[in-house]
């Protein structure tokens, strides 16, 4: 049986990776970016999303103090930016090297980062609010 917080996590989850694709493709299409840099900027404003729902929905941080916020949230963005360069690692795998399709490849390595940024946020970001 799946608990609140894991219910919350997905649901919130689904947002920021509807913000995430959503932003990229208004960024490239009517913005006219570039796609790495659409890419980055739609990562950014999806990853702040998820560290305010986690924080204050998801795992319900009492984190009040001002130092305390900053080393919960740079260990937030450190945990993702981790997951990142691992999601980009096995896309590269799966796709180039493996010669996998893209969309599966994609969706393959989605849901690990996924499970991976659960337990990151679990464990180590929103631990007992250890900052």
């Amino acid at each position: 049986m799946i608990d609140k917080e894991k219910w919350l996590y997905l649901l919130f989850g689904i947002l920021s990776v509807a913000i995430n694709t959503l932003l990229y493709m208004f960024l490239c299409n009517m913005g006219k970016m570039d796609a790495l840099l659409a890419n980055i900027f739609s990562w950014v404003v999806a990853v702040i999303f998820s560290y305010l729902t986690n924080r204050f929905w998801v795992f319900k941080s009492k984190i009040r103090k001002g130092i305390s916020i900053f080393k919960e949230m740079a260990c937030f963005f450190g945990s993702r930016l981790f997951t990142l360069g691992l999601e980009e690692l096995l896309l590269y795998i799966g796709i180039f090297i493996m010669g996998g399709n893209r969309f599966f490849a994609k969706a393959s390595v989605q849901g690990i980062v996924v499970i991976l940024n659960y337990f990151l946020s679990k464990k180590i970001v929103f631990y007992k609010n250890n900052f």
